[in-house]
């Protein structure tokens, strides 16, 4: 009898895809991202009206009229979409990891689009001072780099509960990609970050759950007050 024929990882690396095939990965991986991204705000806000929702998830007490963004029509859309941007540029650089299936490549797309979608929120206090000539360019862009550190690790522990949904998201955006350009859902390979992508991963998602503990007895307080600019 003929010999078994092994899995593809078994057999040898694949060949390396052209240009041409890396762009189309990182377009779709764009453009999925952001989808999955509004859609899953979209519901997250709606959801948002149970009272218990947005008690663990906080995503009015950021996004919501009376939330720590600038009031104005601006702001409020530029604070929308900092998630789609987020997941775009996510896609553009995970896309590729996707497809070629390398483990954990999809809770790296929910948590890189989760971290960028929390940094630059974290500009558009101040460059919405700068558009409104409240501050000269100087004093908003220093102020803006600065604070973008200390303000995304304050908002991603505030929001770490919507980051684990990202991480879930991104698996499923993960296994699309691969779906759609190999036919294949699964996960095969392990050498993304030379093996150490889980175990970064993991010292994020805990950072992150004890900021959210930490942090926990003083949201309540503040959500019941309003934020002015």
């Amino acid at each position: 009898m003929g010999a078994a024929v092994m899995p593809d990882i078994e057999a040898g690396p694949r060949p390396a895809p052209g240009p041409r095939r890396i762009s189309q990965q990182r377009l779709a991986g764009a453009a999925l991202g952001s989808v999955l991204c509004a859609g899953l705000l979209v519901a997250l806000c709606a959801a948002a009206a149970i009272p218990a929702v947005e008690g663990l998830m906080r995503v009015r007490f950021v996004l919501g009229p009376d939330g720590f963004m600038p009031h104005g029509t601006l702001p409020q859309l530029a604070a929308w979409a900092c998630g789609p941007v987020g997941a775009a540029l996510a896609g553009v650089l995970l896309a590729g990891a996707a497809v070629r299936g390398e483990r954990w490549a999809g809770p790296w797309m929910g948590i890189v689009t989760f971290l960028l979608t929390v940094l630059l929120a974290s500009l558009i206090p101040d460059l919405t001072r700068l558009a409104r000539g409240q501050a000269p360019f100087g004093e908003a862009v220093s102020q803006a780099v600065e604070g973008a550190p200390l303000m995304t690790l304050l908002a991603g522990a505030i929001l770490a509960p919507v980051g684990a949904l990202c991480i879930v998201a991104g698996t499923a955006w993960a296994w699309i990609l691969r779906r759609s350009f190999t036919g294949s859902g699964r996960s095969t390979r392990s050498t993304m970050l030379a093996g150490s992508a889980g175990h970064i991963l993991a010292v994020l998602c805990g950072g992150l759950l004890l900021g959210w503990l930490a942090l926990a007895p003083l949201l309540g307080s503040l959500s019941e007050g309003t934020f002015v600019d």
